[in-house]
């Protein structure tokens, strides 16, 4: 059987229990992992909004790509917060 825990390549859906695997084996690497994506996912997003919101006020008006900025916008805010939070 494949150790999960070892590849660097565990990402997304496989997230949580990779942790819960590797925590329970006694190893740290998903715990780790976790932890760096919440460190490192709100300053690359803040980085990536300033194209987007520049792109976003760009958009005319009643143009059909204006409904779906406003509906990824705050999916992604609630996204930023949400790993922020994670802090505390």
């Amino acid at each position: 059987m494949i150790n999960v825990t070892e590849k660097s390549h565990t990402s997304g859906s496989f997230a949580c229990p990779v942790s819960l695997k590797s925590f329970s084996n006694g190893h740290l690497f998903g715990w780790k992992l976790g932890f760096w994506r919440i460190v490192v996912g709100p300053p690359f997003s803040a980085i990536a909004a300033v194209p987007g919101f520049i792109d976003s006020i760009l958009i005319p008006e009643k143009h059909p790509a204006e409904k779906a900025a406003l509906f990824h916008l705050p999916i992604i805010l609630a996204a930023v917060d949400f790993f922020i939070g994670s802090f505390f």
